[in-house]
């Protein structure tokens, strides 16, 4: 199950369980893709030079060092094509293992414990020679990020093993990081993804890119379709070089709002975990998650259960940081139905 599955319950007017950017869409994005519209009756250019120029600046690569895809997914799939095995950190977003389980992967599989940190050595054990392994960070459900060192000390292990380290930071850009993942890909077997999907509240725009050393991305692009990228997501990544302000606006305005939520599901007894994306993941004992999932959807919001996520039990669900006055329908929601319990 993902999130964002409104189309199944068609009461909902409210969507916690899809973690988008709650500033929206950059108008200048609104505006691209409007004024794509009047090429779609050519094809686009099989190269995507403009748009890999333009991500290239952002990323702060050349162009050769850019490769781009329907989707971050797209691209994991063509990186398993490199790989004969695969280490999977759990919990972890499930379209890893499913792809991983559509190709026949050998697959690895390390579960993290409670707070969820990241077990660097345990890691490092499960490597195999040759092997791929793929980290979010932030990790998505639980919002943990990734320090510089324990970065460095696993891109260490991955060059030992003659490996490679597929990074999605789909969410980086919600959070205040301290470094640039990015700059290691020139000394280390690195390819690091991120999309249009979460920060510029893209996901009908399937977009996905990734930046790594240049052989390696021309023998990941040699893996991945022709005109996998439309020409509206054409015309939408190349304004990616341009958003700082809008980056800054994001993460300024998502830390206040996260911070209001994390203190009011705690105010309720709910177990928050500390996250520096646009989500939290909460753990319930007093309602049980079903109880809370179904008393929201009677109210019109929808929220993410967690109990497909691998490493997770019982009684975990997350919710993603909206507008102001959205995370406030939540609050409000969440304080009746904890109000009626205690009836």
């Amino acid at each position: 199950m993902h999130g964002g599955d409104i189309y199944s319950h068609p009461q909902v007017q409210y969507d916690f369980s899809s973690n988008i950017n709650p500033l929206g869409i950059p108008p200048e994005m609104v505006r691209a893709m409007e004024e794509g519209l009047k090429h779609t009756h050519r094809y686009p250019d099989l190269q995507y030079r403009a748009l890999r120029e333009a991500l290239a600046t952002y990323g702060g690569v050349s162009p050769q060092e850019v490769v781009v895809g329907n989707g971050v997914v797209d691209i994991l799939d063509g990186a398993m094509a490199l790989a004969s095995s695969m280490v999977l950190v759990h919990p972890g977003f499930s379209e890893y293992e499913e792809r991983g389980r559509i190709r026949g992967m050998d697959m690895t599989h390390v579960v993290m414990e409670e707070p969820f940190h990241l077990d660097v050595s345990a890691v490092e054990e499960a490597l195999k020679p040759g092997a791929l392994l793929v980290l979010a960070s932030p990790n998505n459900p639980t919002g943990y990020t990734l320090s510089q060192e324990e970065l460095l000390a696993l891109l260490k292990a991955v060059k030992s093993q003659g490996g490679l380290l597929l990074l999605d930071e789909a969410f980086v850009e919600f959070t205040p990081v301290d470094y640039n993942a990015i700059d290691y890909i020139e000394d280390y077997p690195l390819l690091v993804c991120r999309g249009a999907t979460k920060i510029f509240g893209l996901p009908g725009i399937r977009l996905g890119y990734g930046f790594t050393e240049r052989e390696r991305a021309e023998l990941l692009s040699q893996r991945l379709l022709p005109w996998r990228i439309n020409t509206l997501a054409d015309e939408v990544g190349q304004l990616a070089c341009h958003q700082e302000k809008f980056f800054e606006d994001t993460r300024n305005y998502v830390a206040k709002e996260r911070a209001r939520l994390k203190a009011a599901m705690e105010e309720l007894g709910l177990q928050v975990y500390d996250s520096q994306a646009n989500y939290l993941l909460i753990k319930t004992r007093q309602l049980t998650v079903e109880e809370i999932y179904r008393g929201l959807l009677e109210r019109g919001i929808l929220i993410r259960k967690c109990d497909n996520y691998r490493g997770l039990g019982e009684g975990f669900f997350r919710i993603a940081v909206r507008a102001a006055h959205d995370n406030g329908i939540l609050i409000g929601a969440m304080e009746e139905l904890f109000t009626e319990r205690e009836k």
